[in-house]
């Protein structure tokens, strides 16, 4: 399994509405678990961003589900998504290592 692909972050030249924010995080406490994906995409539009991919861990914690069902699951042990699951901080990003 791999890690899921990258997207492109939003620039330091896009304008963020935040009252369409504000409004897509109070829909997000009410969304029903199938309204995710197509919510997450909607804030990932709004931020300037193409898309958003979400993961559902495993009761067990083993496996990062995708609601994607095109996607493959994740290892939650030894991958980068699982490893932001688990991480205190973002502040502890890991830095990329080159093979």
């Amino acid at each position: 399994m791999s890690d899921p692909p990258r997207h492109a972050s939003a620039g330091p030249d896009t304008a963020v509405d935040e009252s369409q924010l504000e409004e897509l995080i109070t829909e997000a406490q009410t969304a029903l678990p199938f309204e995710l994906s197509a919510l997450a995409n909607r804030c990932a539009s709004a931020l300037g961003l193409d898309t958003v991919l979400i993961y559902l861990v495993d009761l067990q914690q083993r496996l990062l589900i995708p609601l994607d069902e095109a996607l493959e699951p994740l290892l939650v042990a030894g991958s980068l998504a699982g490893w932001a699951r688990t991480a205190p901080s973002l502040r502890e990003w890991p830095t990329p290592t080159t093979a």
